[in-house]
């Protein structure tokens, strides 16, 4: 390179163009981000009667700086993503009123797509559809944990199953290329769609009671500037809190664990549509991953305790959780098996 082609800007490369096409390409896919969780959120509504489905919340992804760089990277980001978008019947009135478009790009074997459980079956009720076809990581919600968990009285059983053969069955149908199927174990509130980059999954279905979770920086928290008695007790009684929000998340994932096994051993009696044969061949080798919502803190609510163990900040038990330093979950009694059982460290 001569001093003339040098550019005195350190964020400038002229010779970039000069590349080879594929090197060029390989460049702009290593500017895409990171496998992440893919939000599309929508409502259907009925207003006098007529179906009205409303796009609300979207992550917005940063590709639109690859889109317009040129034609090379625009081809990168189509080789790479993937149109995700309603198909709808002519009753059903498609309404813009946030200016957000009714469509999502997607990796779909590198991100997670995220969806509401009870707007997926009503779309389809309604006889409209999306292309999920290549998909192959889908995490499903609920604002309210009726489909799945076991913290809402009142919902009768039978009612809960229905709903989730309707998914098992559907899913079975309409996503063939699936690898993972995560639900989540708690309530789950549209409005938190937007903070999707910072966030990840933990798979909770072998539990979630001996997770290493940090209680003793909550408990320098509550009891640091503790002087009366009163507080000392109230403070006592949000550790308790948290201990009984674990268990029960822990239960609501070992109830969508059986709920599937009573799915798939349907009986002729039971009130819910038994699978067919096709349906019970496509979940001989996927299992629902009970799950729940973290934020990654080098993005997110900086860690300020000093552990030597990275965290991550659990949302629905507003509680850190220390890691692996490879990202895998630690269990609090990680060391006593390999000391007194010789378990593998």
């Amino acid at each position: 390179m001569t001093k003339n082609q040098r550019s005195k800007d350190p964020t400038e490369f002229p010779l970039f163009s000069s590349f080879p096409v594929e090197i060029q390409c390989q460049i702009y896919k290593e500017a895409f981000p990171e496998p992440c969780l893919v939000g599309w959120r929508f409502r259907i509504f009925r207003i006098e009667g007529n179906p009205e489905i409303v796009v609300r919340y979207k992550q917005r992804q940063g590709l639109l700086s690859l889109l317009l760089a040129c034609e090379n990277s625009k081809d990168e980001v189509f080789r790479n993503y993937e149109k995700l978008e309603f198909k709808l019947p002519t009753s059903v009135k498609l309404e813009n009123k946030y200016g957000i478009d009714p469509y999502v790009y997607i990796r779909p074997t590198v991100d997670t797509l995220f969806l509401s459980i009870s707007e997926f079956l009503e779309l389809y009720e309604l006889g409209g559809s999306m292309n999920l076809e290549n998909i192959t990581h889908l995490v499903l919600s609920e604002r309210s944990p009726r489909l799945w968990g076991a913290d809402e009285e009142g919902f009768a059983d039978d009612e809960k199953m229905r709903h989730q053969a309707m998914v098992y069955t559907m899913i079975s149908i309409h996503c063939p290329a699936l690898k993972k199927l995560s639900v989540l174990s708690e309530k789950f509130h549209a409005s938190l769609t937007e903070l999707m980059n910072f966030w990840t999954l933990i798979d909770i279905s072998e539990g979630c009671v001996d997770l290493d979770w940090n209680f003793e920086q909550l408990k320098r928290f509550l009891f640091d500037r503790v002087t009366q008695q009163s507080e000392r007790d109230n403070a006592h009684n949000t550790l308790i809190d948290k201990m009984n929000n674990i268990q029960l998340i822990n239960d609501n994932a070992n109830m969508i664990l059986r709920d599937f096994d009573r799915f798939l051993n349907t009986k002729d009696d039971d009130t819910w549509d038994m699978p067919g044969k096709e349906t019970l061949k496509y979940w001989e080798k996927l299992r629902p991953v009970p799950s729940l919502l973290a934020t990654r803190l080098k993005h997110y609510r900086p860690d300020r305790c000093k552990s030597s163990w990275p965290q991550i900040y659990v949302h629905k038990i507003e509680l850190y959780l220390r890691l692996h330093k490879d990202g895998t979950l630690l269990n609090k009694y990680t060391g006593l098996t390999q000391l007194f059982d010789d378990a593998p460290w």
